[in-house]
């Protein structure tokens, strides 16, 4: 959609807020807003999905919408920011409200270690035996996985460096380096299983 004019976003307001004619604002700003949460996902290196932009857009409109259009009846054009620029504000805080709500706080995501033990499941109450047996498990998976899963594994989870840091280590982004963590991790746990299944 084209930029619209100051006069036109009074009418566009007017209508969506008076009139309660929603669709043509949704219309207007329905890209932007996908964007904007794309965008801010990205700039976080926060991984996310299709669905997770989908549901954010959706997110965004609702509080553009919610209790009488509030959100919307806050927008002062005198402060010079247009509407798509207040619209844009708004999809940015939705997306980074969301990031914190679920841990994602700034980068501190990036920092979160959790033994590699506890991401396999493996039960706390077993007695030592069993508990060397699963890490020697474990080890012996570790080395069947390829280089660089390997590597990616062994940096976070033993030498204890952020996702971030791993990135910068491998030459990825931190969302590209998530993804081959998060993969390495489904490929540790599938040889695990052949490999106690088999008794080896």
């Amino acid at each position: 959609m084209n930029r619209l004019s100051p006069e036109e976003e009074r009418q566009l307001l007017y209508e969506c807020i008076i009139s309660g004619k929603k669709h043509k604002l949704v219309q207007q700003y329905w890209n932007l807003v996908y964007h904007t949460v794309r965008k801010t996902f990205t700039v976080k290196h926060v991984p996310f999905t299709q669905e997770d932009i989908e549901d954010l857009r959706n997110e965004v409109f609702v509080q553009l919408f919610d209790k009488g259009c509030w959100r919307l009846r806050q927008y002062r054009e005198e402060l010079g920011h247009g509407l798509a620029g207040w619209i844009t504000l708004i999809a940015n805080r939705t997306v980074l409200n969301y990031l914190r709500k679920r841990g994602f706080d700034s980068l501190s995501w990036q920092n979160t270690r959790v033994p590699i033990e506890e991401i396999l499941d493996l039960k706390q109450e077993k007695n030592s035996l069993e508990v060397m047996e699963e890490r020697r498990l474990i080890q012996d998976a570790m080395e069947k996985l390829p280089s660089r899963d390997r590597l990616v594994l062994k940096l976070h989870y033993y030498h204890e460096l952020s996702l971030l840091d791993v990135a910068s280590a491998i030459h990825r982004t931190a969302g590209a380096t998530y993804t081959i963590k998060s993969r390495a991790i489904k490929r540790l746990k599938a040889l695990i299983n052949v490999s106690s299944k088999s008794g080896i």
